[in-house]
């Protein structure tokens, strides 16, 4: 198990940018790989200003997925609202968990790195919320999760409960693929990536996508269910969300070959 993060995790820049081990191409953002190299969700930032989060795709993202958003899964691990068995001090790092039927039975080692607790004093009033850095494999879906920063308030087992979410970028798919209008996206993909492979999703900056082409006065673009963009005024969007994607940096309706959109997620 880990105490602190056992992958790099500090934001990347351009000057030291994401490094790839796949081969003698460097593709670095563009690289696909099976070795995790990053915590999921670190951030790399180019010289103009693009950002790209590092993520863990639980499914294909295919040729045909990679104009279409990806969404964050909502099936990985997690556990709701249980009570701790154990009760736990001030200053106290780490907290002992166990994960109900219903959640999992199961959880590898470090497998919630980059996820959150969140520890309810009597109730749901006076909570504290801190980020996972590790976990011990669980054992009779009984695990040990290393918290970033000390507990500030006393947590009493059979009194005091918690949740445990996941790392969101720890399994992100395509939308066109699932097509679901209930899901967040979380930006857009730069390559294809096999199942179960690591790479890189844009969240902001200048980037390529499928729309519903807008009207030339209409600027602001909102995702649509399977990943595409519309104009959220637009009849003909068709499962258009109020998520908004960005907005069409070239005039008019320009043929959507050329289309590209400021990614503002």
């Amino acid at each position: 198990m880990s105490k602190q993060f056992q992958y790099p995790c500090n934001p990347l820049n351009w000057q030291a940018g994401a490094k790839d081990f796949s081969g003698d191409n460097l593709l670095g953002i563009y690289a696909i790989e099976d070795v995790q190299r990053y915590v999921y969700g670190t951030r790399y930032l180019t010289w103009d200003g693009r950002v790209y989060k590092y993520f863990h795709a639980g499914a294909a993202i295919t040729t045909s997925h990679v104009d279409y958003g990806l969404y964050f899964y909502g099936g990985h691990r997690s556990a709701w609202y249980l009570t701790f068995a154990n009760t736990h001090a001030v200053g106290d790092t780490s907290v002992i968990v166990t994960f109900a039927t219903s959640d999992t039975t199961t959880c590898a080692e470090d497998e919630l790195a980059g996820g959150f607790m969140i520890m309810y004093k009597s109730g749901i009033a006076n909570q504290q919320v801190r980020m996972i850095v590790g976990n011990t494999l669980a054992v009779s879906s009984i695990c040990t999760v290393y918290l970033e920063a000390p507990l500030a308030t006393v947590l009493t087992g059979s009194t005091d409960a918690y949740e445990v979410l996941a790392n969101p970028w720890a399994d992100l798919r395509s939308a066109y693929a699932g097509n679901n209008t209930n899901s967040t996206m979380a930006g857009m993909p730069v390559t294809p990536v096999t199942s179960g492979y690591n790479s890189w999703v844009q969240t902001w900056g200048i980037a390529r996508g499928s729309w519903v082409e807008p009207a030339s006065t209409q600027r602001a673009l909102y995702y649509c269910s399977n990943g595409s963009f519309s104009h959220f005024n637009d009849a003909n969007a068709g499962g258009c969300t109020d998520q908004c994607a960005g907005y069409a940096i070239l005039p008019g309706t320009e043929h959507s070959a050329a289309f590209m959109l400021m990614c503002s997620i």
